[in-house]
């Protein structure tokens, strides 16, 4: 089985709600991807998709500070060590896409 423990870097609130409701495919391209000014979608650099991290050092790139709570939770960085199982792999070994 194509099965690991990864990481998953978020803002605090997507946290919530991935707790919540779990990973939605319909925000896929609304996080940490190139978007034209002024719009909310942008095309992630390998597709559409889920995206997770080996390295907690990798997904802490995609985190933001919490900027409000308790004076312990303030600066604080949130990510989910998530149970991830893999379909076929691609291997991708260049930054050039079509």
């Amino acid at each position: 089985i194509n099965e690991w423990r990864l990481f998953h870097g978020t803002s605090l609130s997507n946290v919530r709600a991935i707790c919540e409701s779990n990973f939605r495919m319909k925000f896929a391209g609304t996080g940490a991807t190139w978007k034209d000014p002024g719009r909310d979608l942008g095309t992630p650099l390998y597709g559409f998709g889920l995206y997770f991290a080996e390295s907690v050092t990798k997904a802490d790139e995609y985190t933001e500070g919490i900027l409000e709570g308790t004076e312990d939770e303030l600066g604080l960085h949130t990510v989910l060590l998530c149970r991830v199982v893999g379909g076929q792999s691609r291997v991708v070994d260049t930054n050039e896409f079509d």
